[in-house]
């Protein structure tokens, strides 16, 4: 079943949910580790995935995780995706903007010249203020 196209495309476009319970949390990004490694490789069918759950994103081959246009979308839904993209995509100045105005946390993912761009580390801590943390010294020491 999990190599089947009409189930995989019905599993992903299903709206987001999380059900909980004692100890069951599941979501379509973490169930999408289950669809065949045809589909992980796909990148229609990731960029599907990761619109409904950027988590999918985790789950994606290496290939795909290098498509920026994946990445921003997994993002839009799923800022900490950014930690599983590629040295060169955390180096994107406009890839890691998207991610860190979503959530400063991810700052701790960009690559270090970004982590040194005061641009950047700007609009990190403007939706989380502790991801000055992340920057080096002598950004964290700039008064302005």
């Amino acid at each position: 079943l999990k190599a089947d196209p009409a189930i995989v495309f019905e599993a992903i476009k299903a709206p987001w949910f999380v059900r909980r319970s004692s100890t069951i949390s599941v979501s379509i990004g973490s169930a999408f580790q289950y669809a065949a490694d045809s589909f992980k490789s796909d990148p229609t069918v990731v960029r599907e995935a990761v619109k409904n759950d950027g988590r999918a994103f985790m789950y994606a081959t290496d290939v795909v995780k290098a498509d920026r246009t994946i990445v921003l979308e997994a993002i839009k839904t799923w800022s900490p995706a950014l930690q599983y993209a590629p040295d060169d995509v955390r180096a994107d100045p406009a890839v890691v903007l998207a991610a860190v105005r979503k959530d400063g946390r991810v700052l701790e993912f960009a690559a270090d010249d970004l982590r040194a761009d005061r641009t950047i580390v700007l609009e990190a801590i403007k939706t989380w203020a502790p991801a000055l943390q992340y920057a080096p010294s002598d950004v964290r020491a700039d008064p302005a």
